[in-house]
């Protein structure tokens, strides 16, 4: 039996592709990490709507955009060891690879590319700075935070407005999260994902068609490429490596259903493309 392969593929960013939440760093830079921690788990958890603290958040900080752009680095510094190499496997099989994410702008773009993203590809929250102050036209000027555009990635239920329009059909398409802001979007691919690998939250984890459990993301590939793929994978030159992880890891019962035909469907294909 064949899996069938993914076209499309959409990654949140903050804990998915690296171990961080942003907002939660930059809280955590500018001394007020205990009261931002706690408004972004009741965000993720689903126990208030994203609308309702996405400003509040950023109000409360009021971070300069050099205090922004240093979120670029902690991404890097915590990025999922083997994101860049699942990425690149998903492309090595023209599987279009996008990221979708409630983080700010500038930093998930930058972490995105990086990562091997096109830039094109990469949807986050603008953010505006006044101009006027902080003498931002000198070098190593600053300006501070002004306000924040709102639209679709700062709502709970805003991820799946964008994947309609990114995920034409007939694309088979599939989104890996970790919040509820991402199992909403479920209905507007064929396959949910939720990955458990640095967050395990209850509210997606407990309802998502599929769960991965480990840290690594190279499962994404058994789900996504589909065990056929994968095996063939396993003798590339330079992607060998994170195609036996995803074996392993599998194996080892690094993903759980929540749905038994999907379950069924996905043991039958194990069965007949890996070895035992």
């Amino acid at each position: 039996m064949r899996w069938p392969a993914s076209d499309a593929v959409a990654f949140d960013c903050d804990s998915t592709l690296t171990t961080v939440e942003g907002i939660d760093e930059l809280a955590l830079t500018l001394g007020k990490a205990d009261e931002i921690g706690e408004l972004t788990n009741a965000a993720m958890n689903g126990e208030i709507d994203l609308a309702t603290v996405y400003g509040a958040r950023l109000d409360l900080l009021e971070p300069t955009l050099n205090d922004v752009r240093g979120v670029r680095e902690t991404y890097k510094r915590n990025v999922i060891p083997d994101a860049r190499d699942t990425i690149a496997a998903l492309q090595l099989h023209s599987v279009r690879t996008v990221v979708v994410s409630g983080g700010l702008y500038e930093p998930v773009l930058d972490f995105s590319t990086w990562l091997g993203i096109e830039p094109t590809d990469v949807r986050a929250v603008n953010s505006q700075y006044d101009p006027l102050v902080d003498d931002w036209w000198t070098a190593g000027g600053d300006s501070r935070y002004l306000d924040y555009h709102q639209g679709p990635l700062t709502q709970t239920k805003g991820k799946g407005e964008l994947l309609d329009e990114l995920f034409e059909a007939p694309r088979r398409s599939a989104m890996i999260g970790d919040g509820v802001s991402d199992l909403a979007a479920a209905e507007s691919v064929d396959l949910f994902i939720a990955y458990a690998g640095v967050v395990n939250r209850p509210a997606v984890t407990q309802v998502a068609p599929a769960v991965i459990h480990s840290r690594e993301l190279a499962p994404v590939l058994a789900l996504t490429l589909g065990p056929a793929l994968v095996a063939e994978l396993q003798n590339h030159p330079e992607l060998g490596l994170v195609a036996k992880s995803c074996v392993t890891l599998v194996d080892d019962g690094a993903i759980t259903f929540n749905n038994a035909d999907l379950e069924r469907a996905f043991r039958a294909a194990i069965a007949h493309n890996w070895k035992s």
